[in-house]
């Protein structure tokens, strides 16, 4: 079954501006420098996770797939019974 990658996306990309902005606090970056910095850390997280999503769900859909066709490729040789 496919993930779901926008909610998965979504969730990474709130951590991670939570996370840019608590490490500007810390480090003492104005308010607007450190809220710049965490939308564009939550952007490209949100890009960078849902390609990364799709890629999997590429992989798993294709051995799914892959196994299946193995499956009825195995029965249909059964069938036939051994190839002389």
């Amino acid at each position: 079954m496919p993930l779901d990658k926008q909610q998965i996306a979504l969730t990474a990309s709130v951590l991670v501006f939570f996370l840019v902005s608590i490490i500007g606090t810390i480090n003492d970056i104005s308010p607007f420098v450190c809220c710049k910095r965490a939308l564009i850390a939550m952007v490209v997280t949100y890009i960078v996770v849902v390609l990364v999503v799709k890629f999997i769900n590429h992989l798993v859909i294709n051995a799914m797939i892959s196994r299946q066709v193995n499956k009825i490729m195995e029965k249909f040789r059964n069938f036939n019974g051994p190839a002389n």
